[in-house]
């Protein structure tokens, strides 16, 4: 599969969205950025699909956006459907998020605008993985608005900002995850995020034969030093001649996917000179790289995409956003299509 990637940034939402979309795709989470959109533009919605924590008390930030989303939506969308997240397993949300779109009435291919910010990596790349594999969809949009600053509730001796707390899981996202062959070579490409240590010991249990360690940098002088001290202690002890690092910018996903691509096919030549070896990733730095990495895993560089699956998920207060963008994700219009009303 071939895809577009373009992106328009701004140091202000407004304007960002002036365009109709069939479906819009949102989540009403802790991070302040999650509710951007409000201020994005005159932007037009067939159905928008809200996904709420029902679990969130009245006093927290997640009620707060809910309760912003929930009066502007309305306002932009000619109807919106509320999906809970309660009780239900990340496999579940996303198989309800797909059961609402196969139901949508139109036959052609559909124009989808997603929060990065608001919806979990395994929900907004499992869904773009489906709707463009399906071909239910010919572009596909993302809302992304890059922090720069960052307020942690709970920190560790080594980690400045703790997202992620307890035991992680290596978590295979549906649709961009294939099995792959018993004792193949693996090449494991790490986007770098916050916590280095946990990182490794991840990156430890899946023992890579060779390692790409991908780290994104934006303007933010704090999040830049926050990773470097990350992947120092990723890249402590490693052994030498298996690791490769790679830089890419934070809010430039088309770039991105393309220097990761050349990466991987250039790959790290291994000392016994076999060809054959499945390539995973694993998604820890920010959401921006990690949908570059999607796109790599759509387009036939990467076989196995995996979330990382923590016991829980802690909240961290963005103090202040530096930048916003809008990434849209194109199948060329000569290979868009869904099935005819004739079959």
């Amino acid at each position: 599969m071939k895809l577009e990637v373009e992106q328009r940034v701004s140091e202000s939402p407004s304007g960002l969205l002036s365009e109709r979309y069939d479906l819009g795709v949102f989540a009403a989470g802790w991070d302040s950025r999650c509710a951007w959109l409000v201020n994005a533009g005159p932007v037009r919605i067939g159905r928008s699909i809200l996904i709420t924590y029902p679990e969130a008390t009245e006093e927290s930030a997640q009620t707060r956006h809910l309760k912003l989303l929930g009066r502007y939506l309305p306002t932009v969308s000619d109807e919106v459907n509320y999906l809970s997240a309660g009780g239900k397993s990340l496999r579940d949300v996303l198989e309800g998020l797909v059961g609402i779109v196969s139901d949508l009435p139109t036959r052609r291919p559909l124009k989808v605008l997603v929060d990065l910010v608001g919806l979990s990596r395994y929900w907004s790349l499992g869904l773009l993985g489906w709707l463009l594999k399906s071909g239910r969809a010919v572009e596909v949009h993302f809302l992304y608005a890059s922090a720069s600053e960052y307020r942690a509730t709970v920190t560790s001796e080594n980690e400045q900002w703790v997202f992620r707390s307890g035991d992680w899981k290596p978590t295979p996202i549906p649709g961009l995850t294939a099995t792959s062959a018993t004792g193949a070579r693996q090449m494991l490409t790490v986007s770098v995020g916050f916590e280095g240590r946990r990182t490794r010991r991840l990156i430890d249990l899946l023992e890579p034969d060779e390692l790409l360690l991908v780290r994104s940098h934006g303007r933010s002088a704090m999040n830049n030093d926050a990773r470097d001290n990350a992947l120092l202690a990723l890249v402590d002890t490693l052994p030498a001649g298996r690791v490769e690092e790679l830089d890419v910018d934070i809010l430039d996903v088309a770039a991105s996917a393309k220097q990761i691509s050349s990466a991987l096919r250039r790959g790290v030549v291994l000392a016994d000179g076999s060809e054959g070896r499945g390539r995973s990733a694993l998604l820890v730095g920010p959401k921006t790289t990690s949908l570059a990495l999607a796109i790599c895993a759509l387009e036939g560089d990467l076989s196995n995409l995996f979330y990382v699956s923590p016991d829980r998920y802690e909240e961290v207060a963005v103090l202040g956003v530096d930048r916003y963008a809008v990434v849209e994700v194109k199948l060329p219009w000569s290979r868009s299509f869904v099935g005819s009303d004739a079959g």
